[in-house]
């Protein structure tokens, strides 16, 4: 993902491009706390959110894009 250090990437979009395309990997995703009003909080929630994203769709792009196991992103 060092391609996108440029770039503004938002945990919805990448949220809702798993969901499109790793439908089982989005079901397992931490849900966030709805009744969290602070912004800090929905901060953090966030953060991990997209490093559990970041993790399942680089593995997933490795693994389509590089059977030999190198690494992709």
């Amino acid at each position: 993902m060092e391609h996108l250090q440029d770039r503004v990437v938002d945990v919805k979009s990448v949220k809702e491009l798993c969901k499109s395309w790793y439908p089982d990997e989005f079901n397992s995703a931490p849900i966030s706390n709805e009744s969290n009003t602070q912004v800090i909080e929905r901060v953090r929630e966030n953060i991990e959110e997209l490093k559990y994203y970041k993790a399942t769709l680089c593995n997933a792009v490795n693994t389509f894009l590089d059977p030999l196991g190198n690494t992709v992103c």
